[in-house]
């Protein structure tokens, strides 16, 4: 928030909230001590969005440039890539997740792991002499888009 330079009367409500939290678990006939809560939100929080969108805004503000797009909402991000061909779409993406301060760097740092099972690569050649390139099988850090 202070990046984004957000008054600082705004800053400190937020962090009042966010700080010295406890929770109980409580089932059957069980009530647990209290527990800290060293990150999130309140359940149910409707500033939570609001807060999200900060928190991820160095990702989605990753692109470096002109042919380079990115979307995103809450704990979801696309990233827009034009190019010449698919294989040149293919390295600017892999760019984008592998250089330092991007995509890994950022979902390290951010305790967001990604869930590459649940990546998608969409290919829109320009003609049909335009061929994907291959994937690898199993996703990984370096394996991403070859």
């Amino acid at each position: 928030m202070r990046a984004r330079r957000v008054p600082s009367c705004y800053i400190q409500l937020i962090d009042n909230m966010l700080t010295n939290r406890k929770t109980r678990l409580h089932f059957d006939n069980y009530t647990s001590e209290p527990i800290p809560i060293n990150n999130g939100t309140t359940q149910g929080c409707p500033l939570s969005m609001l807060l999200y969108t900060f928190y991820n805004a160095p990702l989605i503000e990753s692109t470096t440039s002109k042919n380079q797009s990115s979307i995103g909402f809450v704990d979801d991000s696309a990233y827009l890539i034009t190019a010449n061909s698919l294989l040149e779409a293919h390295e600017d993406i892999k760019d984008l997740m592998e250089q330092p301060n991007r995509g890994f760097d950022w979902s390290t740092a951010h305790s967001s792991p990604y869930e590459l099972n649940k990546l998608a690569l969409m290919n829109f050649p320009h003609s049909t002499q335009d061929i994907p390139p291959q994937t690898s099988n199993s996703p990984g850090r370096t394996q991403m888009a070859r």
